[in-house]
């Protein structure tokens, strides 16, 4: 049973006319409400459907979790309605039946004449997506299906298992898929965009780049509260995040200051014993801590020296907007999506990692002995992603793109205005 905004006790204030009468949110492949809670990110991917609620009449969320999905739900405010896998269907067969249970979840409830929405939050979702818009859609509904990935899946899954590789080829396959089905699509940075035009051209139109949010409800960390001496990492412990290559770097961090610097990293992953073994090798001071609630993540942020990311490539790294925007002095690799997010010298440091650990522990020494040059990244870093990546911008252009894939869907001509640009000049 969908809940209406009346049932629910929360008092609709739409500072806009409704975009729509439904928004289906279809989570990643294999991801839940459980997930997002335990990895700590519930309330970080939350705010932004907390913020856009009050423009549809109503949300859905399409997860691959259980029973505890529905308890959840019910503490987010406004609560959502959840259709998840209750009676523990395969993968396979949940994402084939995801238009049936949608509808039969709505049917008695949402008119036949009623406008939806339906959003991937990644590409995975591709195939599950498709099926609810098709199966609401049969039923004489407007139905817009905006395909909106965070990251290039097919492109990643190339650079990781190689061109190939039967995984690469099926997430290539189903990404063009739901792009050719999409009315509209949402990459987060135009690299992505412009990946997805070489393989289809057609998509030009109908694209446009929406970029990550940070939340800027919290201060900017005063440098004064800072540590002198913690590097900090945060992410999947994952190959591809070469967090080895930052441990060797801070072994290769010359006395007497390497004895008082600590390395802090945050996460999980296939890599975390590796990673404990070669600190102790490395006689590396290192600081574990498993995935943290967001704030707590925040908090951290604002207080280390310096947030280091050297990944092999990343889509439109989160956790460095974020240390940015907490006013946190950022050093990264010069890598696909990394190199783009800092400018060099003005709100962080990129470097190549072709230099190895030795060439990045230079980089690093010239940070921790230079207080004013860290002040001067890290203000700088949280003016230009508080400005471009804040919550209000994001929501006026997903908004804006739904508006467009209705548009699109209904047969209408294409709006005469564009989603607005979301890139910032760092000039």
């Amino acid at each position: 049973m969908i809940n209406s905004w009346a049932e629910t006790g929360v008092e609709r204030q739409a500072p806009h006319p409704l975009v729509a009468d439904l928004l289906v949110l279809v989570f990643s492949r294999g991801v839940s409400l459980r997930e997002w809670r335990d990895s700590g990110l519930l309330e970080r991917e939350w705010a932004l459907y907390e913020r856009l609620a009050p423009s549809f009449g109503r949300v859905v969320l399409f997860t691959h979790g259980g029973m505890e999905d529905l308890a959840i739900a019910r503490e987010l405010r406004p609560p959502p309605t959840v259709v998840c896998n209750e009676t523990g269907l395969t993968r396979e067969e949940f994402e084939r039946r995801a238009g049936e249970l949608v509808r039969d979840q709505l049917a008695s409830t949402l008119g036949r004449s009623a406008a939806v929405i339906v959003k991937t939050n990644q590409f995975s979702a591709g195939r599950a997506a498709i099926g609810i818009a098709d199966a609401l859609r049969n039923d004489g509904r407007t139905v817009a299906l905006v395909a909106r990935g965070g990251y290039p899946w097919g492109d990643n899954r190339e650079r990781t298992l190689g061109p190939d590789a039967p995984e690469a080829k099926l997430a290539r396959r189903e990404e063009a898929a739901l792009c050719h089905r999409a009315d509209f699509i949402v990459g987060t940075t135009q690299r992505m965009i412009d990946d997805l035009r070489r393989h289809d051209p057609r998509i030009e139109q109908r694209a446009a780049v929406i970029p990550n949010y940070v939340l800027t409800d919290g201060p900017a960390g005063m440098f004064a509260e800072r540590s002198n001496s913690e590097i900090l990492f945060a992410g999947r412990l994952e190959l591809e995040k070469r967090v080895d290559l930052l441990v060797r770097a801070v072994a290769a961090l010359p006395e007497p200051g390497r004895s008082t610097v600590t390395l802090s990293i945050i996460g999980e992953g296939d890599q975390r014993s590796m990673l404990e073994g070669l600190t102790r090798d490395l006689d590396v001071r290192a600081d574990f801590a498993s995935r943290m609630p967001h704030r707590e993540l925040l908090a951290r942020m604002r207080r280390c020296a310096v947030y280091a990311q050297l990944s092999a490539f990343e889509g439109h790294p989160k956790t460095v907007l974020e240390a940015m925007a907490t006013g946190c002095c950022v050093l990264v690799a010069d890598a696909p999506g990394l190199g783009d997010v800092i400018e060099h010298g003005v709100t962080g440091i990129t470097i190549g990692a072709e230099g190895g650990p030795q060439r990045i522990a230079e980089a690093l020494a010239s940070l921790l002995n230079d207080a004013k040059l860290r002040a001067r990244l890290g203000e700088a870093a949280a003016a230009h992603a508080r400005t471009c990546f804040s919550l209000d911008r994001i929501c006026s252009l997903e908004l804006a793109a739904c508006r467009r894939a209705l548009a699109q869907s209904s047969g209408a001509k294409r709006a005469a205005s564009t989603v607005p640009a979301a890139h910032c000049s760092m000039s």
